[in-house]
């Protein structure tokens, strides 16, 4: 049987777990850059570059997820803003988690994160608790 794709520039599908395939990108910092415009005072993202048919140049970037994060999708992976926020400044994802320290989440400016181990970030979840204001965990 003759190769249908010999002498194209087209290549054979590959099946690929796609959902796998996501999950493992990872965003440059140059395409950060490229696309989003973050104010260090105020925390907020802003989009430089039309990634959708939803989104203009200049639009706040980004929702707000019912436990009080934000998220920006970029590329079909969804990142967390205080995630992009430190990536964003300091050029490196963190190994663990980064902490809003006024538990604030929703306050991504830069001065008001830090990093935190799991631990002192989940810290959080018990003052919550003892006040019954909140039923999920800080998870950052």
């Amino acid at each position: 049987m003759m190769n249908q794709w010999a002498g194209t520039d087209i290549h054979p599908p590959i099946a690929i777990n796609r959902k796998l395939f996501m999950e493992n990108r990872i965003l440059s910092h140059k395409r950060l850059l490229e696309v989003l415009d973050y104010n260090p005072k105020t925390g907020i993202f802003t989009w430089k570059e039309r990634l959708s048919h939803r989104i203009y140049i200049g639009d706040k970037a980004g929702c707000k997820r019912i436990d009080g994060y934000y998220i920006i999708s970029i590329e079909g992976k969804r990142y967390y803003n205080h995630q992009l926020a430190w990536y964003y400044i300091y050029k490196e994802w963190l190994d663990v988690d980064i902490d809003h320290k006024d538990r604030d989440t929703s306050n991504n400016s830069i001065k008001n994160l830090r990093p935190a181990t799991r631990r002192i970030n989940s810290g959080h979840e018990f003052t919550a608790r003892e006040s019954n204001q909140c039923q999920f965990r800080n998870t950052g």
